[in-house]
């Protein structure tokens, strides 16, 4: 599918690392002029377009919808993941998930819709997750609560402008080598007394297909989704999780 976005401007959040900055990278070699948005501008280093951005910020966010003005497609990755069941859930960490993900998510959405709707067309590209959206997974109380509210969030806006020319939908990974799983693979074994070798083995061994999946293995979905190609496809959440939810 070489130069199958060729022409479009696109806008990536999360890009500094793991499922944003393969797909970003993605983006650019298929032709489009991408804008790269994230916390963490080191990890932002060989963008052309990087831009640091705090999207649980309405005025940042909406600062930076005046400044990069209409994208053709908008692909939400930031998020945060919080490893724990309803008793290991603080305040803190339950106001922080739902800050970056469905907050943020929404915020760029909000900011952003009004100029595609002007245009007459968009695409709206957000990484939900299988965990806990899809199918329960232990230990992911929270995050998978805010994982189902970006697919909820997601479909309402496929519905809601269907006929206006704006496409919505997510995409389901399942579990993915991103630094994010490289980190919380480091808090299981030092939690449980164990190497993070052996925990990545049993991470390993629970999927359907032997193994975790890459950051790269997202990206053709992404195209896809991103692309003409996909101009039938609005309010669908795609699973790419190596078969675990069959």
């Amino acid at each position: 599918m070489s130069g199958a976005l060729d022409g479009k401007k696109i806008v990536v959040t999360g890009a500094a690392s793991g499922i944003g900055r393969a797909v970003a990278n993605r983006f650019v070699k298929e032709g489009a002029q991408v804008f790269a948005v994230d916390l963490n501008s080191d990890g932002l280093a060989g963008f052309q377009n990087a831009l640091t951005v705090d999207i649980t910020k309405r005025s940042d966010v909406e600062a930076l919808a005046r400044e990069i003005g209409p994208v053709d497609v908008q692909f939400n990755s930031a998020g945060f993941v919080h490893v724990g069941n309803i008793l290991q859930t603080s305040d803190e960490e339950w106001d922080r998930s739902f800050n970056v993900n469905v907050r943020g998510t929404h915020f760029m959405m909000q900011a952003f819709l009004p100029a595609m709707l002007e245009q007459g067309h968009g695409s709206f590209i957000n990484v939900a997750s299988v965990g806990g959206a899809i199918r329960a997974v232990a230990d992911r109380y929270v995050y998978g609560a805010t994982k189902g509210a970006v697919i909820g969030l997601t479909k309402d806006i496929a519905v809601d402008f269907v006929g206006r020319g704006i496409r919505a939908n997510c995409i389901c990974p399942g579990s993915i080598l991103t630094p994010t799983m490289a980190e919380r693979i480091k808090y299981v074994a030092q939690r449980d007394g164990r190497s993070e070798d052996d925990v990545l083995v049993e991470y390993s061994d629970r999927q359907a297909i032997g193994r975790m999946g890459r950051p790269e293995e997202m990206t053709g979905l992404a195209v896809f989704l991103a692309s003409d190609e996909s101009s039938f496809c609005t309010g669908a959440c795609y699973v790419a999780d190596g078969g675990n939810s069959m």
